[in-house]
């Protein structure tokens, strides 16, 4: 019966001047025939949609059934919608629906469902006043067709003006009415009428005042996972208005919604989880979640394979993270729940998940800033970073699963290897890393102007580290040696920041960083780039010093002032600044006498006497006498040298800095 020209001489049946018993067989044929896919485009292509369009509109009622019900069939082909569409028969099908035969209407509210989705066929509906037929048909429906009228609504109001007229319409009262039903189908076609009305933002209200979230909150709690699939779908977008926001927060949704988090259907989860994600856009809700423990609920559902759930979780934590308590609620996941499997979804195929994990990392990173700084390579002005920090280096641009970012107890239980140092900053037991935090304090610091105070730690930095480094002798550069001395010396990777003699870009950058944090001077970011690169951003133009974030703890045993045999400065300072001889001198002139220039700094300058001893760096280190501003800095923001002239400005953009940042 595929042969064309079998059905050729079957739609030869079709023809008006046939008699309607004639027509009643062949349509009835063509409709079985319509079953199988291959055979419907044969149909379409001979002419067969035309032809039953224009049976539509018989006299016989058989006909018209027969004829409906072959179109039901071949409109699951999208190009047989779009002959319907240019043959006119939307208005024929529309008219359909005054029938008083029960099959005809439901063969015709079927067509109608498969017509409406094509955006093409939404928009001709609703210009034929279909909309207004459809929700009249469904306050005076008898048949028992209700279920069918709603989800041809629900499609049809996937087109945006469609949306904009249906309140005017009556059709959400309608809907809501459909809604508080006793029929589980009216239900859930009602529900899902309601989602797709409730994009429109004007009826986000109109659903409220309609008196819709009762009935959606009593869905929720309904046996039938379609039910609550779909009540939770319309919260999705009923939560974008603040006022049913504080409705649905009254009425106990997010503790709902998080206990359906383990329902066993998948599109509960979908859109359970969805629903959470559009209500923690308000505070009050991300407060709800710690409470009934949803952040461990969200970090359950985020294991799951289905990849529309990974997103729609990962956004929700996203949004859920930006909460403190949040963030440390999710920093107690065990391993492989948390921070390492949003790391995992970063290599997801999908750009949603990709997105979503990447926003939930950035967020929950907060909380851990040496994750986020192995992830992202940037602490910004806002991360201040304070002790027990570690700089374990980069993840890269494709971090392994299978190895998620380690804690500072697993480094430390690690034998010695040839991998880059662990950097840990811990003043508590760190004397030297705490005697630098002091003296890049003392002054006072807060006497200087900004570029004085930048100059002054970079001094500091730099010298420590090795002093300024000549450009075109960098390669010669012998920090590795000192640095597995000390991996040796230590017998571990990881190393006390203020015990490094000898430093590069990352170890000055981040010392820097630390430095400024501690001393409460901001705006501050670190950046690493590639090939142990690594920088600090400042801005002089909107620069504070503030009070400090927490007070630099003064270890109960301060070590000796001596360096280390194989180690010397890149420059002598003279025993009289040194860190006794500063904490010693009482008089401008012993410092005039005495003072060295350190980071391109020189000139006199008057002392303030020290009223405590600070405790000895791992070398001497001199505080450089400020030097006057030539002139007023409009940059805003910069790079700071701290390796070849320690203290001077880069503005960001410019060769200098290009250079600075990248290996050439």
């Amino acid at each position: 019966l595929r042969r064309a020209d079998l059905l050729c001489l079957l739609l030869a049946l079709l023809d008006p001047s046939e008699v309607p018993e004639v027509q009643d067989e062949a349509t009835f044929a063509l409709s079985n025939l319509a079953r199988d896919y291959a055979t419907k485009s044969a149909i379409r292509k001979a002419g067969g949609i035309r032809a039953l369009v224009v049976l539509l509109e018989s006299q016989d009622p058989d006909v018209k059934k027969n004829a409906a019900l072959a179109l039901t069939s071949m409109l699951e082909d999208f190009a047989s919608r779009l002959e319907v569409r240019q043959f006119n028969g939307l208005a024929s099908l529309l008219e359909l629906l005054a029938s008083e035969f029960r099959e005809i209407q439901e063969n015709a509210l079927t067509s109608l469902i498969r017509c409406a989705e094509d955006q093409g066929n939404r928009v001709e509906i609703r210009k034929l006043n279909g909309i207004l037929r459809m929700i009249d048909f469904l306050n005076q429906d008898t048949s028992g067709l209700q279920h069918l009228t709603l989800l041809c609504l629900a499609n049809c109001l996937e087109d945006p003006e469609t949306g904009n007229i249906f309140h005017e319409l009556g059709g959400t009262a309608a809907l809501v009415k459909m809604a508080d039903s006793e029929d589980v189908r009216l239900k859930r076609h009602a529900d899902l009428a309601l989602a797709r009305a409730a994009r429109n933002e004007k009826n986000q209200s109109y659903i409220r005042e309609a008196g819709a979230l009762p009935i959606l909150m009593a869905h929720l709690s309904h046996a039938d996972a379609g039910v609550i699939s779909h009540a939770a779908m319309t919260l999705v977008n009923l939560a974008k208005n603040e006022i049913n926001q504080l409705e649905l927060s009254k009425a106990g949704a997010v503790e709902v919604l998080i206990q359906h988090l383990s329902h066993e259907d998948l599109d509960v989860n979908r859109q359970c989880v969805a629903a959470l994600s559009s209500l923690f856009s308000i505070a009050a809700m991300r407060a709800e979640v710690v409470k009934l423990q949803g952040v461990h609920s969200l970090a359950m559902v985020l294991q799951k394979s289905d990849v529309k759930i990974q997103a729609t979780s990962a956004l929700a934590l996203a949004r859920c993270l930006q909460d403190e308590e949040c963030r440390i609620a999710f920093s107690r996941e065990p391993a492989g729940a948390g921070l390492s499997r949003l790391i995992d979804l970063l290599g997801s195929k999908d750009i949603y998940v990709c997105r979503n994990a990447s926003y939930a990392i950035a967020n929950a990173a907060q909380y851990d800033l040496c994750a986020k700084y192995w992830l992202q390579n940037t602490l910004s002005d806002r991360n201040f970073i304070s002790d027990n920090f570690y700089d374990f280096g980069a993840a890269g641009p494709n971090p392994d699963p299978q190895h998620p970012f380690p804690s500072i107890e697993e480094l430390q239980s690690l034998p010695v290897d040839k991998r880059r140092e662990v950097l840990l900053i811990d003043t508590a037991h760190d004397g030297y890393l705490n005697a630098l935090v002091q003296l890049a304090g003392s002054g006072p610091l807060s006497a200087r102007t900004p570029r004085q105070q930048l100059r002054q730690i970079a001094s500091i930095v730099s010298q420590v580290m090795g002093g300024p480094v000549d450009p075109t002798r960098l390669q010669d550069m012998a920090y590795k040696f000192k640095i597995t001395e000390l991996k040796m010396k230590l017998h571990s990777n990881v190393i006390p920041l203020g015990q490094i003699t000898q430093g590069t870009f990352y170890h000055r950058a981040l010392l820097f960083k630390f430095i400024c944090d501690k001393l409460g001077l901001t705006p501050c970011t670190l950046v690493r780039g590639e090939y142990g690169r690594a920088w600090t951003i400042v801005d002089p133009t909107r620069q504070n010093l503030k009070v400090a974030r927490a007070q630099t703890p003064t270890p109960a045993a301060v070590p000796a002032p001596t360096a280390p045999a194989a180690t010397k400065p890149e420059k002598p300072t003279s025993a009289s600044r040194n860190r006794h001889a500063q904490a010693a001198a009482n008089s401008n002139k012993q410092d005039a006498e005495n003072a060295t220039a350190s980071g391109g700094m020189a000139g006199a300058a008057t002392a303030t006497p020290s009223t405590s001893a600070i405790p000895a760096t791992i070398v001497p280190v001199s505080v450089p006498q400020p030097v006057d501003d030539d002139e007023s800095y409009l940059v805003e923001e910069c790079i700071v040298d701290l390796m070849f002239e320690p203290g001077r400005l880069l503005p960001l953009g410019s060769p200098e800095a290009e250079s600075y940042q990248r290996f050439t």
